[in-house]
């Protein structure tokens, strides 16, 4: 388990304690780091939440190496994937950003709740008499992605109850789509250039001919 502490909550420290008690009981390694990200983001001069978001992949990166482990699994739901959808439209994205939080990237890592929307973890946390931590600034509509969770998704699900499960599915045929597209245009690539010598050819023919049937 690999938990990082922003240092931005009063209760985070309660939090960090929380998990490193958990997996004592349960005997599972432990990995916790605090790091002050209010801090992190003004040296870097980036918002608070990249700022988060560097510190706990950087963190994830340290613990895989530590433990010489070759996948690092994160607890994206499908709830993540659709605000994560919704605010790239917002910024006016490519086909890259309608693919949301894909499953598997890079082939380290995994997303093993991304199918799963998140009143299901909630419900299984409720039957299974666990308690789970809630960081109460997910209520609060600061952030953009607080905004498109408590805001805009709300209002979409009158429209559609189903919507989170809509984007997933949009999501991945996206994805099927990109990386179709992806694999014919490396084929036509390869056809119609040669790399010599450090040198870059494109055979005009064959280029020309391409043209001609567009």
């Amino acid at each position: 388990v690999a938990h990082i502490n922003h240092m931005i909550r009063p209760e985070a420290e309660e939090e960090t304690q929380y998990v490193e008690d958990y997996c004592r009981k349960l005997t599972i390694q432990c990995f916790a780091k605090r790091i002050n990200i209010i801090e992190k983001s003004n040296i870097e001069k980036i918002g608070t939440e990249e700022a988060g978001r560097k510190a706990r992949y950087e963190f994830f990166e340290e613990v895989l190496q530590k433990v010489g482990a070759n996948k690092i699994a994160t607890a994206h739901n499908a709830n993540d994937n659709a605000e994560t959808v919704l605010m790239n439209i917002f910024r006016g994205t490519g086909t890259s950003g309608l693919k949301g939080i894909e499953p598997i990237r890079d082939e380290k890592f995994i997303r093993p709740l991304i199918e799963c929307e998140r009143y299901e973890i909630e419900k299984y946390c409720e039957d299974n008499n666990l308690q789970p931590k809630i960081d109460k600034s997910n209520f609060e509509n600061i952030y953009t992605r607080n905004k498109v969770r408590n805001l805009v998704i709300p209002m979409l699900e009158k429209i559609n109850p189903e919507i989170i499960s809509g984007f997933y599915k949009f999501s991945r045929i996206i994805k099927d789509d990109e990386e179709f597209i992806n694999e014919y245009i490396d084929k036509i690539y390869s056809e119609i250039t040669v790399n010599e010598n450090d040198e870059f050819y494109i055979y005009k023919d064959k280029f020309l001919e391409l043209l001609n049937k567009n």
